[in-house]
């Protein structure tokens, strides 16, 4: 069981699929800050704390004290790579992908409209 705040940072970091780097950028952190806290040195401080828990979707009990689940929602392994690769995107791209998205939900609806539509008319025959 990991009895520090340091070590569990580690591990969800390691679940996560993170370096230090990249962890410290997604929560704006320089990655010798991030080092300090990891082996020790520093201390998180309490808004770094609530970043981290908002971006990764943490429970700040469990980073904090080590009790509870890690994850406030339980995503899948999917639902988090997902989530990590559209934090690594920069601006422009989230937006190009969430307009992919949205295009994507309005074809399936066509689609289920389409099918519904054909199914009335197989029943009226």
């Amino acid at each position: 069981m990991e009895n520090t705040v340091a070590a569990r940072l580690v591990k969800l970091r390691k679940i996560l699929g993170l370096n230090q780097g990249q962890f410290a950028s997604k929560i704006n952190m320089k990655q010798q800050a991030l080092s300090n806290v990891e082996h020790m040195r520093s201390n998180l401080l309490s808004t770094t704390v609530r970043l981290i828990c908002i971006t990764f979707d943490i429970n700040e009990q469990w980073l904090l004290e080590g009790i509870g689940d890690i994850f406030v929602n339980k995503r899948s392994a999917e639902e988090r790579e997902f989530l990590n690769i559209y934090n690594a995107m920069q601006p422009t791209d989230k937006k190009e992908l969430l307009n992919y998205g949205e295009y994507l939900l309005q074809k399936r609806a066509l689609h289920n409209k389409s099918k519904l539509n054909s199914e009335s008319e197989d029943d009226s025959i």
